[in-house]
């Protein structure tokens, strides 16, 4: 099996869905993230947005359909 490289921005969401599941703020997601992502780290408007949609139920961190 090959090794496929996950974008950063999608990596970064899946975080973001977990640590919101997990009840962790918005403001302190972003914090981790610039620690681990320094200047790759999504906005704080996405960040705050995505915790908004995962909060909401959502579960899907792609935009992508899945065929």
């Amino acid at each position: 099996m090959s090794e496929q490289q996950v974008p950063a921005s999608v990596a970064q969401r899946v975080i973001i869905k977990f640590l919101t599941k997990e009840g962790v703020k918005p403001c302190e997601i972003l914090t981790r993230l610039k620690i681990q992502y320094g200047d790759d780290t999504l906005s704080k408007t996405q960040v705050f947005d995505w915790a908004k949609k995962f909060k909401s139920g959502r579960e899907r961190c792609s935009w992508r359909i899945a065929i």
